[in-house]
């Protein structure tokens, strides 16, 4: 069960993988860049070498999976707030 004391923490680590708006897997495909998230932090997207690379360090495994409030890529690590 989630502790009082840890809620903060799980905030961060929640809303560093949340980017407002929609973004479409094919508007990465081929293009490297930045992308906003709700956190105010940014990711570096690399998306030339057939998958999209988060970071460089998580992939995209599953993407444009439509969810009731947008969509979901899934991705093979859990990003952690800087």
């Amino acid at each position: 069960m989630l502790q009082p004391e840890n809620r903060e923490a799980l905030v961060d680590i929640l809303t560093c993988h949340v980017v407002p708006g929609i973004i479409r897997a094919e508007r990465v495909v081929g293009q490297r860049g930045r992308i906003a998230m709700v956190d105010g932090d940014f990711i570096h997207v690399n998306g030339t070498s057939g998958s999209a690379r988060i970071d460089r360090a998580a992939t995209v495994t599953a993407p444009d999976i439509a969810a009731s409030n947008g969509l979901i890529h899934v991705i093979d690590r859990v990003l952690l707030p800087i």
